[in-house]
């Protein structure tokens, strides 16, 4: 990939660094939220299911760049702002060092925000002390988006993660003592066919114990991740839908659940488990849907409809 940017230094890298660098991507909750680019991809993107940022080249945005930009936005626009989110992958792998700036940064140059919210692995959350977290929360970072992507060590192997099922615990509930609400996502089918009832099941396990504010399911994508694909076989229709039945009816950590990304099959909201009966009525009746058009042994994401 040729240099993106033609001006750098050896100290402060790019001297000029564009508002947005594509592809940019956001949580379904942020599509009001204003977006900050404080770094380009994801700093592992190793994951085998994942083709967000393949063939990206990790990039950090330097801190005079980030000031001065936020700094050019006229002030009558600047003061409507009462939402940030910070892109790209995980902008919290920068550490303590430079996100408490970047938050410094726009809780000078944004006096109306309400929330600050990013997404990170959750090995980037071991590179804070406890104190840091509490004064990222002070500061207004209120909401960390994260993947646990499944509950089972051996579907997270599978799929490259290059964590556990225990990381993800741990990082949640040190956000949640510091006041940091936690979103989490998992992916139906991960785990193929071979894995499916595990992967459901020890992904309400993974859920109960970090107790997150926010639980979200997506479908497997399809998108510069074939080589992963190859090597489980697809859920169906109908078997995306039993692997969510299982998982909503096991969860007993009381959360927001939602299931309204692109990729979902059926669009679900409500709160767990409160709401898990008639969400799992809901399910059962798409089911006969599906099956009555002839579309539920299927393969959504072999169909294409899955992907980016």
């Amino acid at each position: 990939m040729p240099p993106i940017f033609p001006h750098t230094d050896e100290v402060n890298g790019p001297l000029i660094w564009p508002c947005y660098l594509e592809p940019l991507f956001r949580p379904p909750a942020e599509a009001w939220s204003m977006i900050v680019q404080v770094t380009r991809g994801c700093s592992s993107n190793s994951c085998g299911f994942c083709g967000m940022y393949k063939g990206i080249d990790f990039q950090a945005r330097p801190l005079r760049n980030i000031e001065t930009w936020t700094a050019s936005i006229p002030l009558h626009l600047r003061s409507e702002v009462d939402r940030l989110f910070l892109a790209d992958g995980d902008p919290l792998c920068l550490g303590p060092g430079k996100i408490i700036p970047v938050l410094e940064i726009m809780k000078r140059h944004f006096t109306s925000l309400r929330r600050i919210t990013a997404y990170a692995r959750p090995d980037n959350i071991s590179l804070y002390s406890d104190d840091e977290l509490s004064q990222c929360r002070e500061l207004g970072l209120s909401i960390v988006y994260i993947g646990l992507e499944s509950g089972s060590d051996r579907v997270l192997r599978l799929a490259g993660k290059g964590s556990h099922a225990s990381d993800f615990i741990t990082a949640c509930n040190r956000l949640s003592q510091a006041g940091i609400k936690v979103s989490a996502t998992a992916v139906l089918g991960l785990g193929g066919k071979e894995f499916t009832n595990e992967h459901a099941i020890e992904t309400a396990h993974a859920v109960n114990e970090a107790k997150p504010s926010f639980f979200s399911l997506l479908n497997l994508i399809k998108g510069n991740n074939e080589a992963f694909l190859n090597r489980i076989q697809p859920l169906s229709r109908l078997e995306v839908l039993d692997e969510t039945i299982t998982i909503v009816d096991s969860i007993r950590a009381r959360c927001v659940f939602r299931a309204n990304h692109p990729s979902n099959l059926v669009d679900l909201e409500g709160r767990l488990p409160r709401d898990a009966q008639r969400l799992i009525e809901e399910l059962r009746s798409w089911g006969e849907i599906l099956t009555a058009r002839g579309l539920g042994d299927s393969v959504p994401v072999n169909d294409g409809e899955t992907g980016y």
